[in-house]
């Protein structure tokens, strides 16, 4: 499966949790950070394959 994927799936559930499920600012702040480290994850692994 492509990270790329891995990624997007990633950020659909984050952007759905935060447009329906939650309205504590608390949770937005934990659900970016993990979004951030998801996509640095993602783009480590892409330079990896380009190697």
């Amino acid at each position: 499966m492509n990270k790329k994927y891995i990624f997007l799936i990633a950020a659909i559930i984050f952007y759905e949790k935060l447009i329906f499920w939650d309205h504590d600012i608390g949770s937005y702040i934990g659900d970016g950070i993990f979004l951030i480290m998801s996509a640095w994850y993602t783009l480590k692994l892409d330079s990896k394959d380009d190697k």
